[in-house]
């Protein structure tokens, strides 16, 4: 599809990794292959979540303190399981934060993430420039400076996003 096209090594690097995770909080891995039949490139089926994004309540911050808890929680929960799994995620922010009917939350968009057994493609491509992977306002300092692979990474922006959460604002304009 045109997401594979656009981004082939961001596209690659989400069907490596979200082949090799299992559990509620990421989509279920169905199906990938490097051609579809009517001759377009390569394409990846996952499960589709059809909940809301933390994006939405984000919206409505600073949150109910009861609501704030159950939402963070939720999100640490499911960031505990994508590192147990030996993954970073180095994009987590509330667009990429899904909710399943239960309330659990489901990571998304695995496309600058990185696995400690596979190679990281998105930094070791020459497609790259000096800029930081991810989304400057939930950055790390480490991405910041070009290091990858480090889950503290991923609590930073957990901690940026819970501020937004709790405040209504970034800690950092």
């Amino acid at each position: 599809g045109v997401h594979a096209r656009a981004m082939p090594v961001t596209f690659e690097t989400e069907r490596m990794i979200l082949a090799r995770l299992a559990g509620p909080h990421v989509p279920a891995f169905v199906a990938a292959g490097d051609e579809s039949e009517d001759g377009g490139g390569p394409w990846l089926i996952e499960e589709w979540i059809a909940g809301p994004s933390l994006a939405e309540a984000a919206r409505r911050a600073p949150l109910p303190l009861d609501e704030f808890v159950r939402l963070g929680a939720a999100v640490a929960t499911a960031l505990h399981e994508l590192h147990r799994q030996n993954v970073v995620h180095h994009d987590l922010k509330p667009q990429h934060i899904l909710f399943r009917d239960d309330g659990s939350a489901v990571l998304i968009d695995f496309g600058l993430a990185t696995h400690g057994e596979l190679p990281d493609l998105a930094d070791d491509t020459g497609e790259r420039d000096s800029r930081p992977l991810g989304t400057p306002a939930y950055l790390a300092p480490e991405p910041l400076r070009g290091e990858r692979g480090n889950p503290k990474s991923d609590i930073f922006s957990l901690g940026v996003i819970l501020y937004l959460l709790a405040t209504g604002r970034l800690p950092f304009g």
